[in-house]
This record gives C-alpha cells, sequence and structure tokens, in this order.
C-alpha cells in the first residue's frame, strides 16, 4: 500500500481529503512519500518525495483534485520514470505495471517530517532556480522530469545513514528489487540493508577525495 504524508500546503492547495489513519502507522513502509505543495508563478507545484530513498517526483500546475486522481496521476509518473532509469524494455515494464498493480491501495496521512522537509526544500530551492532561467514552468512530464533527474543526482545523506548516498541510485535499486528481479518480496522490508553495499552509498571521505581528482 503507497502512504502519503500530506504537509499543510498540500492538503490546503491540492487535496484536502485525508483519512483519519495514525500518523505513524507507515513508518516502516518502504512505499511511504510525503508530498508538498508550493507555489511558483502563481501556479500550484507539488514535490513527492520517496521517505527512504529521496527520491523526488515534481509536479507544476496542479489543481486542487480528489485523492483518487492524485495517485493515479503519481503512479502514471513513477512508473515512467521508473521505466527509464532502470531501462526495462517493453516485455519487463508490462511486467512490472501488472506488479504494480496489485499495490493500487493507497493512505492519505497527516503528517511532519522536519528530515524530509529539509530535503524538499533543496529541491524547491534548485527548481525555482530552474525555472527562472528558464523564464516559464515545464510544460510537460518530460521537462519536468528533466528538472528532477538534477535534483535526483545530487549527493544526500540522512539521520539514519550518515554517509552521502545518491537518491537515484537508492529507488532504482529498491525499485528493481522490489518489481522487477523480486516480484514476490515484501514491501515492508527496509531499505537498511543498502547501507552495505559500496555501489549505492558514497562516505564522505571517497568524495571528498573523487571530488579533488576532478
Amino acid at each position: 500500500m503507497f502512504a502519503f504524508n500530506c504537509t499543510q500546503n498540500f492538503r490546503d492547495n491540492v487535496c484536502s481529503a485525508v483519512n483519519e489513519i495514525a500518523d505513524d502507522c507507515v513508518a516502516s513502509n518502504n512505499l511511504q512519500w510525503v508530498v508538498h505543495s508550493f507555489q511558483v508563478k502563481r501556479k500550484n507545484c507539488v514535490v513527492a518525495m520517496h521517505v527512504m530513498s529521496r527520491y523526488s517526483i515534481l509536479f507544476a500546475n496542479l489543481k486542487k483534485t480528489d485523492p483518487s486522481s492524485f495517485f493515479k496521476l503519481f503512479t502514471f509518473r513513477l512508473y515512467n520514470e521508473m521505466n527509464f532509469l532502470c531501462g526495462l524494455d517493453d516485455v519487463t515494464s508490462q511486467r512490472v505495471l501488472k506488479r504494480l498493480s496489485k499495490y493500487a491501495e493507497f493512505n492519505y496521512c497527516k503528517s511532519y517530517n522536519r528530515s524530509v522537509q529539509a530535503h524538499i526544500n533543496d529541491v524547491i530551492f534548485h527548481f525555482r532556480d530552474q525555472i527562472e532561467l528558464a523564464g516559464r514552468l515545464p510544460k510537460d512530464d518530460d521537462e519536468l522530469f528533466s528538472s528532477g533527474y538534477y535534483v535526483n543526482r545530487l549527493l544526500g545523506s540522512t539521520f539514519e545513514v550518515q554517509d552521502y548516498f545518491y537518491p537515484e541510485e537508492r529507488i532504482v535499486d529498491f525499485w528493481r528489487r522490489t518489481f522487477v528481479e523480486q516480484p514476490d518480496v515484501q514491501m515492508e522490508s527496509t531499505l537498511s540493508s543498502d547501507n552495505n553495499q559500496n555501489n549505492k552509498v558514497i562516505s564522505l571521505g571517497d568524495y571528498k577525495k573523487n571530488k579533488d581528482l576532478m
């Protein structure tokens, strides 16, 4: 089941309907996302950030909608972005779509995560900068993906993972293990094992060393 932790801005400007469930009911769910809205050029934009990987999906010029409609929009974008990042062929992507359809349930929660919000604020900063340079909002999903492509390749860290990592690499690894390579794996498994994968988590020392060589 997908879970959306909605900020107050998101509830006020995009989707006001929130399920009556406890804020911490999905704390360990790997399909947990934080959704936050902000305004650019008087238009509502949204960042949806995957809590465990810090991968973000950007939406622009959204009108107020109902929970089901936003979920359909979200899963459409998530599916297409993961197909591209994982380099899936048509046969595999259709198989993934069938597996994804088994997780069509979703919950909207009232929640606040200071660590995730800090990462979201960074994404918004870079997104605003891109829009300022372009002079307009992204016009379609491809341009929105390009905006997210940049921020998802920036090094990040969390309280749980002190070393630096790339959000894109973490979610691609999760997506492959969950939907592509191991379809029967339980969605509640955590990403804690990723901390031991050298190709997914980068130590600050190694990062500084590589940067000095550039």
